[in-house]
């Protein structure tokens, strides 16, 4: 831990704060695949003091010297002392990921991928930490899927999923629970993708056995995000013991309907090997962060698709799929009250109409024409004419996104 942080004891309260700064960054990035925004000086001169004095690696220097491409590779002992440190934060990671993001420090990028990453390290952390071992809690072991969905999503939600029976087959009447009664899930740190030639069960395997998730690479379809499952804590690790919890991340509101087949990853090739004769089961977990649940039964609901479609031809690998809209303690109880107004900000949740002090009168900002939209009142009601009125009356009722 000393060489990560660049402390001998790391104390989150200690007064050398540009130290502690950048101690932060590199227990963070370590974990969460943290895109440092090269086109700021800032960004720059803290990489090269984190390769200098935080472990990380300078893996090349371009030609024109203007800034180095490093990172931290996966290294399972290094992220371990990383979730080790993370346990001393004086406050919430998302709050410092929040000022980093602001301050132009960090990359702006896909900011929901970023979110999803931080709940998924936090549920697992805090499954974690309920599981002794000898003298205090370690993120070395496995824990099961059960506890890691109970932590992101909370106990009455878990019951929830535990009743659902596949939705894509009618041969396979299981319900979650009984098809992953002994599985469990081991990440200590995210890695990233190259193309999606590893976005499969074979990926997972040897992920699951360096205790790494996937961030899937910009060109992947279907998801953005693999977390290995072992479907039974007493078999041998090998692929065919291997599932995966497929999720797709969302920081749009997304009206259409959304389910995830694994037939149709990698350009039609799949999560399993096509010529695999088992029927192991894997999950989709749809993560609309974007969204506003207005109604709390909502959060966790099955894909909007025609069932006598659905069952037509009954898939190979039994799906159990979760949607989940909105970010708030109330779809993840891993949020606690003092973080959730830097997930809104990472988000990008904080807006004009959001920060209104005065909400009453709403319709006095709109009429000022901030922002253009038919999904708002008043931006043309200017412009008379029947069929655009008609579209305009039809975009009201869908409202902003």
């Amino acid at each position: 831990m000393a060489k990560l942080t660049g402390f001998n004891k790391f104390d989150d309260n200690s007064q050398a704060d540009s130290d502690l700064s950048r101690a932060r960054l590199a227990i963070l990035s370590t974990r969460l695949l943290l895109d440092f925004n090269v086109t700021k000086e800032m960004a720059c001169t803290t990489t090269v003091q984190m390769v200098a004095s935080n472990m990380r690696i300078a893996y090349s220097v371009p030609e024109h010297r203007e800034y180095l491409w490093s990172g931290y590779p996966s290294e399972p002992i290094l992220a371990e002392a990383a979730s080790r440190a993370m346990l001393r934060f004086g406050r919430p990671a998302a709050t410092i990921l929040a000022s980093c993001v602001e301050n132009g420090l960090i990359e702006r990028g896909n900011r929901g991928e970023l979110v999803m990453r931080l709940l998924l390290i936090e549920a697992f952390d805090a499954a974690a930490k309920k599981r002794k071992f000898g003298k205090g809690t370690t993120v070395t072991k496995p824990v099961s899927l059960f506890s890691f969905l109970k932590a992101l999503l909370g106990a009455k939600k878990l019951e929830e999923i535990k009743k659902q029976v596949p939705e894509n087959t009618t041969l396979s009447g299981k319900t979650f629970e009984d098809a992953f009664k002994d599985a469990h899930v081991h990440f200590t740190h995210f890695v990233r993708n190259e193309d999606m030639s590893v976005s499969n069960s074979y990926g997972a395997w040897a992920a699951l056995a360096r205790g790494m998730a996937m961030q899937c690479a910009p060109n992947q379809d279907v998801i953005d995000c693999i977390i290995p499952v072992l479907l039974n804590s007493k078999d041998k690790l090998c692929e065919n013991a291997v599932t995966g919890l497929l999720i797709q991340c969302k920081n749009k509101r997304s009206d259409s309907a959304v389910t995830i087949k694994e037939e149709k990853m990698n350009g039609g090739r799949g999560f399993f090997p096509r010529d695999s004769k088992d029927d192991r089961p894997y999950i989709g977990l749809l993560m609309q962060l974007g969204s506003r649940s207005e109604v709390k039964s909502d959060s966790c609901v099955e894909p909007r698709i025609n069932l006598q479609r659905a069952t037509k031809k009954n898939a190979q690998h039994p799906r159990y799929f979760i949607n989940i809209k909105g970010c708030s303690p109330d779809q993840y109880p891993i949020i606690t009250a003092e973080a959730s107004n830097s997930y809104a900000a990472l988000l990008g949740g904080r807006t004009l109409y959001s920060e209104h002090a005065r909400q009453t009168s709403m319709k006095s900002v709109q009429r000022l024409k901030p922002m253009w939209t038919t999904r708002r009142e008043d931006t043309y009601s200017w412009l008379k004419d029947p069929r655009f009125e008609e579209v305009i009356k039809q975009d009201l009722q869908i409202g902003p996104d």
